[in-house]
């Protein structure tokens, strides 16, 4: 696993929406909760469906119009292998 540097935290987007602050709080109890109960456990498939589209709604804001489309496009695939 690649290490995480300062440089790496410093790269972090911040969230838009003003519950923001609150929804990392909670999600942090939510994860330590669950790594004391399962210290495997997948913490990416934790994250609300309203998280997750607040964070690609600040990833889009920092791309060009083409890196949108890819991204978008990654996303969309994503979701559809998600649903079988």
């Amino acid at each position: 696993m690649p290490e995480i540097t300062h440089t790496t935290l410093l790269a972090a987007l911040s969230l838009q929406n003003a519950e923001a602050a609150q929804w990392n709080k909670d999600l942090m109890r939510q994860f330590q909760a669950e790594l004391d109960r399962n210290p495997k456990a997948d913490l990416l498939s934790m994250f609300p469906e309203l998280y997750r589209h607040e964070h690609r709604k600040s990833q889009y804001l920092q791309l060009s119009h083409a890196a949108k489309i890819n991204l978008r496009t990654l996303h969309d695939r994503r979701e559809a292998l998600r649903a079988g």
